[in-house]
């Protein structure tokens, strides 16, 4: 059998059937724009899921095993985030991150704001490929607590020291 004929065959069984082949798929969506990442599923958190640094609370931590159906159990902990609907696997590098920021005990870790971020480079077997990174929010310098605004309706607290006790 010849390649012409096998594209003259091909072609001829097509023709008129365009409608055919989007109805046969009722979902099929016409977007030529997207990129690769929007294509490739995942079950985990991945780069193309998170734009810029996200603020999360970590709702929920869990050994998952992330190997194949055909290859030995590869167990790693995970961690579900409120504000995302799948989790990220988390590596010793942001485990460590993790324990600053939020210290050892990990039931400490539940429900505390930390950002998720892409971090452009990093790098795996040699290339620079990028990844996810988590770090602790920065604490604002001084007083947590506003100093007080006075005004008329408002005013300072009185001296404490002001008496009429002349010496």
């Amino acid at each position: 059998m010849s390649r012409q004929w096998r594209e003259q065959d091909t072609s001829e069984a097509l023709q008129g059937r365009e409608d055919d082949w989007s109805n046969a798929l009722p979902n099929y969506d016409e977007d030529k724009h997207m990129k690769i990442s929007d294509m490739i599923e995942s079950k985990y958190l991945k780069q193309s899921d998170v734009d810029g640094v996200v603020t999360v609370r970590i709702v929920a931590l869990k050994k998952m095993n992330l190997a194949r159906d055909d290859e030995d159990p590869e167990y790693r902990w995970t961690a579900k985030f409120q504000e995302f609907a799948k989790p990220m696997v988390l590596n010793v590098t942001n485990l460590k991150r993790l324990a600053k920021a939020l210290g050892d005990d990990t039931e400490m870790w539940l429900n505390e704001p930390v950002e998720l971020y892409v971090d452009p480079d990093i790098e795996f077997g040699g290339n620079i490929v990028g990844g996810l990174r988590l770090r602790g929010i920065p604490k604002k310098k001084g007083s947590t607590m506003p100093k007080p605004q006075y005004d008329e309706r408002n005013p300072p607290p009185a001296d404490k020291f002001e008496d009429d006790v002349p010496f």
